[in-house]
């Protein structure tokens, strides 16, 4: 085995321990120096040290926002958010649906996303904004018949002040 060899299958395993030590939720003392601090440092920007909790109690559920408008007639129809045209899109997307089950949030994004409605249908008189998480049974109450469903989180419905005819816009 050469040095290059040897080289690339000591930061294998240098790694490999790293995934570890997340998974087991190991890490290395604060005092321990510059090296520690550099597997630290290194741990945390190569997601090493992640722990790795895919299904843990901590790991938020998915969200999803719902829209449904209503005209002047009393027809309905439904929205979402659109389906964004590239991956980094989409996490911010998730994210700012995410951020709607925080209280201080919530009103003034569904207001936000309200006006947009309005805004894109100016036939709409109201809009009903929905935010909901689909809820994970833990395992021994889906073995007692529970499933997986949507809850609803938030609901908040949303007029609007003067009707806009379809000439104005």
């Amino acid at each position: 085995m050469n040095f290059r060899q040897f080289l690339t299958a000591a930061l294998a395993g240098g790694q490999l321990l790293l995934v570890i030590c997340g998974a087991a939720n190991l890490s290395l003392p604060r005092g321990s120096g510059a090296a520690g601090k550099g597997f630290r440092w290194y741990g945390a920007v190569s997601g090493a040290d992640s722990g790795y909790g895919f299904f843990a109690p901590g790991v938020a559920s998915e969200t999803r926002a719902k829209f449904t408008l209503t005209d002047a007639e009393g027809r309905t129809w439904t929205e979402e958010l659109q389906a964004a045209s590239n991956h980094e899109v989409e996490l911010r997307l998730g994210s700012m649906v995410s951020t709607a089950s925080s209280e201080g949030v919530r009103r003034k994004l569904a207001a936000s996303w309200a006006g947009k409605l309005f805004a894109t249908h100016p036939e709409a008189v109201s809009v009903q904004v929905q935010v909901e998480f689909y809820e994970l049974p833990a395992m021994e109450e889906y073995r007692d018949g529970d499933r997986p469903q949507w809850v609803t989180e938030y609901e908040a419905e949303f007029f609007r002040d003067e009707p806009i005819s379809r000439g104005e816009r």
